[in-house]
């Protein structure tokens, strides 16, 4: 357990490294190609994403789980079989997008920009979508096998490459056009996703050639074992075949209402507004606040837990094979535990200083009401990302689309019931009742199957004193830095405060887990 924490722990530093040496990125290109080409990026990157959901069609999550099942029954073959017949199926997908993409780059240009000239930021991003299936392959089969360090690196080393391709040819080209800049940036995302497949493939090497096996796959009695062997695998490829197929298009269906739930709130949200009485220009503004400024802060920490319930998905696929419910029950309990320990130290420090922190990263305190209701709701997306690895670890993905699916539509109805009474606020709302539907759906779901509850009361227990402590010290230092240092700097020092805080927790825990009992 001690080792698995430690690579969670490195996998959490480099993903956390990567975020902010992405965020970082993402200022200087504004002001190093405009905000135009950044634009233009984004509209080319809707698609793009688009072609990669299809292309990798939920197969890494399935490798995810087979590796880990593979492993636990000491099955070499079974894992060399899913390792081809992945990378045939996302590679021979990937290849085939990417060509299409090529060959229909002009008439996109035309149909999302209605500039046959911007083909070339297409063009260049197009062999991107040949490689980042591929490369999901590679890391789920990490993931599998429980090496949490290499894909920590090559996700850094992606988010370098790209800063640094980036930002050293527009610093060397000067101004340029819009075609020109777009083109750069495109070709920066490649060559960031061709360094992290090439970091995460050497990894590959090396981890591949170490021994799997951890047990002997034992024949019927009175059977002969080289018999059953070779009987043996055209069931389990058809087995095989039937788990990707399971986790392909719930994986897929997950990622496209995903991106149609946030196109009609996109567009319906700033309708709603225009028909309550805002200008249009208003109604965009509020928009913003809402997913671009007040979502920013408080999701933040729910998009680093990805990193801490990394571990979880092999984990309990390893539990399903052996049938061990308990130990699937404690695993998901001690994620719940992990996830909080950042989730809800931060939701509390958002809520008392959400004004600070608006005014702080965005010059104004207009948000600060959004940014109260949804420090509310981040460390109920915790649990449902938890809740929704486990239910891909129990062999579950459909489960975990449909209540997925259920939350999109409830959060979709209440927005459009809300929003015209309570203004942006009742988008928030509506966002905060979908996600409690959906996260306890998903934990009495995960309970059915295991037939028994994991509790949530004991990891929120575990981890309420280190969040009050945080957020009492974090509010306590702003106060008393305030009026002396004014609000940026009080607030980078209450922000601090609360986190040696945390991490103080966070040491004294580990140093009493290694101390031996007496």
């Amino acid at each position: 357990m001690d080792e698995q924490r430690e690579g969670t722990g490195a996998l959490f530093a480099a993903h956390t490294a990567a975020r902010v040496v992405d965020f970082v990125y993402r200022i200087l290109i504004v002001r190093a190609a405009g905000a135009a080409a950044v634009g233009a990026l984004g509209v080319i990157g809707s698609l793009y994403g688009l072609l990669v959901t299809v292309a990798s069609a939920g197969i890494p999550a399935a490798v995810t789980n087979l590796t880990a099942e593979k492993m636990a029954r000491g099955d070499r073959a079974g894992l060399e079989r899913t390792l081809s017949l992945s990378l045939l199926i996302t590679g021979g997908m990937g290849v085939l997008l990417g060509a299409l993409l090529m060959a229909a780059s002009r008439p996109a240009a035309r149909l999302l920009f209605h500039d046959p000239s911007l083909h070339l930021p297409i063009l260049a991003l197009a062999p991107a979508v040949a490689m980042v299936p591929v490369s999901g392959v590679y890391r789920a089969y990490l993931q599998g096998r429980y090496f949490t360090y290499p894909t920590a690196r090559a996700r850094l080393v992606e988010a370098l490459a790209q800063t640094a391709f980036g930002l050293t040819v527009l610093a060397l080209a000067g101004p340029l056009p819009l075609v020109a800049a777009t083109t750069i940036l495109a070709c920066a995302a490649t060559a960031g996703e061709a360094a992290g497949l090439l970091s995460v493939y050497a990894s590959f090497q090396r981890v591949h050639s170490r021994p799997v096996l951890t047990g002997r796959q034992n024949p019927p009695p009175g059977a002969d074992a080289g018999e059953h062997r070779r009987d043996a695998g055209v069931p389990r490829l058809r087995e095989d075949l039937g788990t990707m197929a399971r986790f392909a298009w719930a994986s897929t269906s997950v990622r496209l209402v995903a991106m149609a739930s946030g196109a009609i709130s996109a567009a319906m949200i700033p309708a709603l507004l225009r028909a309550a009485g805002h200008p249009p220009d208003r109604a965009l503004a509020l928009y913003g606040q809402l997913g671009g400024m007040a979502g920013q802060i408080a999701f933040f920490p729910a998009t680093l837990v990805w990193a801490l319930t990394f571990n979880l998905t092999p984990g309990l696929s390893t539990c399903h094979t052996r049938g061990d419910t308990r130990a699937a029950a404690c695993l998901v309990e001690e994620s719940l535990y992990q996830a909080w320990m950042l989730a809800l130290p931060a939701a509390l420090c958002t809520f008392l200083l959400a004004e600070p922190l608006c005014r702080f990263a965005f010059g104004t305190g207009e948000p600060a009401l959004l940014l109260i209701i949804l420090s509310a709701v981040a460390p109920l997306v915790t649990i449902d990302q938890v809740m929704t690895a486990s239910l891909h670890g129990w062999y579950e993905p459909g489960l975990a689309f449909r209540n997925f699916a259920a939350g999109e539509v409830i959060n979709l109805g209440l927005t459009y019931l809300l929003v015209p009474r309570l203004g942006l606020p009742g988008a928030a709302v509506a966002i905060g009742i979908g996600t409690l539907i959906e996260a306890l759906w998903d934990w009495l779901t995960l309970a059915r199957l295991l037939g028994r509850r994991p509790s949530l009361r004991r990891p929120a227990a575990r981890a309420g004193l280190p969040a009050a402590l945080s957020g009492l010290a974090g509010y306590l230092a702003y106060e008393a830095a305030g009026p002396a240092l004014g609000n940026s700097p009080a607030t980078v020092l209450a922000l601090v405060t609360a986190t040696l805080v945390v991490l103080a927790f966070l040491c004294a825990g580990h140093r009493t887990r290694g101390t031996p009992e007496a």
